[in-house]
């Protein structure tokens, strides 16, 4: 990267001879106040390394990324994923993935990371000046320009496009900015080999670590990519130890995201019912998780009855793999569950629907709790 930096100053492009110098990449770590110009120079080397992989092997990278404030690291994180032409699984050891979540941390991690101090730097002024950023010759009025971040003719540049609009606040364009960077993390997992499920199954391992340092506002966006590609992995490798990892990480997401987690919950009861034998034994427990959620988790009145209807027909589908004392408690459970909905008509909604858990069997007894729940509910 340092070549890129050679080059900028030279006002050519970078060329392949030669190895970059650790004084050179010291010189421009002194000059933090800039750092437009270093982005602009990180920039180039993105798009001539458009592959994830190739960008893994740069070097210096990480001497550029740390002479940046905490919000300019977010957006060269954010800007290494975002610019990435393929996700194709290139992930092949854990030393790898180790290496990209280093060049993501700031994206990943909550740290505050103290800002440098403004430095002056020969260097860097002479960088601004033949920079190839500006193919003319930059007035004085110009390089103070390039050094706010704007180019001679546009508007100021960024890593990331802007979000900025008309009725918005500086706080909630930077919560959706962060928002945008969390979604390209976890798209992260697109990116690992699933040749072997064993060691597939270490990655999800490291990316689910990592993740849960990131804080609540970062897990919500991050991890529900991890668990449909655990559920995935469990399907095909018919693996139970992958489906127990798949729940671990429904059950963190429960508390920041519970509309979500409860699906994610009924996702698994079908899974489970695929791997059969050891595995079935989840089938009764993601629906009573499910209808935990529900029942304390879960305020508004029409999501209640959209997620107890989710539930009824999941049930109905997997009722055959629980035993026949557990099928029946679980329905009266479902049916003590639309009675005590908000509104009567969502009630009798969600009672109808109940019925399909007691046709299949054609035992007309088992009706009896439906219908005691029916006459309690007043239908004018």
């Amino acid at each position: 990267m340092a070549e890129y930096a050679r080059a900028s100053t030279a006002g050519k492009d970078p060329g392949n001879g030669g190895n970059a110098s650790s004084e050179t990449v010291e010189e421009l770590a002194e000059c933090s106040a800039e750092e437009n110009v270093l982005v602009q120079v990180i920039s180039m080397v993105f798009e001539a390394h458009k592959d994830i992989s190739d960008r893994l092997k740069l070097h210096h990278f990480m001497a550029f990324i740390r002479v940046l404030s905490s919000p300019t690291r977010r957006k060269v994180a954010a800007m290494l994923l975002e610019s990435i032409s393929e996700y194709k699984q290139c992930i092949q050891d854990e030393a790898t993935l180790e290496k990209l979540f280093v060049y993501v941390d700031p994206l990943i991690s909550d740290r505050s990371i103290r800002k440098k101090q403004p430095l002056v730097h020969p260097l860097l002024e002479k960088l601004v000046e033949n920079s190839a950023f500006d193919r003319e010759s930059p007035t004085a009025s110009g390089q103070a320009r390039i050094r706010e971040g704007h180019d001679m003719e546009g508007p100021p540049s960024s890593a990331q496009p802007s979000f900025l609009s008309f009725g918005q606040t500086q706080e909630q364009t930077e919560e959706l900015e962060m928002d945008a960077g969390q979604q390209r993390v976890g798209r992260i997992v697109h990116l690992l080999d699933s040749s072997s499920p064993e060691r597939l199954f270490v990655f999800h391992r490291m990316c689910f670590d990592r993740f849960r340092e990131a804080g609540e506002k970062n897990l919500r966006l991050t991890l529900p990519p991890l668990v449909f590609a655990s559920l995935r992995l469990a399907f095909s490798w018919m693996s139970s130890k992958a489906l127990e990892q798949a729940l671990e990480m429904i059950n963190c997401l429960e508390e920041f995201n519970p509309k979500k987690a409860l699906r994610f919950y009924l996702e698994m009861t079908k899974t489970a019912k695929s791997i059969g034998g050891s595995a079935r034994a989840y089938v009764l427990h993601c629906i009573e998780r499910a209808l935990e959620v529900l029942e304390t988790r879960i305020v508004d009145s029409r999501e209640q009855l959209r997620s107890l209807t989710l539930i009824t027909s999941t049930t109905t589908a997997v009722g055959g793999s629980m035993a026949a004392v557990d099928y029946e408690n679980l329905c009266q459970s479902i049916v003590k569950a639309g009675s005590q909905l908000l509104t009567r008509r969502d009630q009798c909604t969600a009672l109808c629907d109940a019925t399909e858990l007691f046709w299949n069997d054609g035992e007309q007894h088992k009706f009896c709790p439906l219908r005691l729940q029916l006459r309690s509910i007043s239908l004018t």
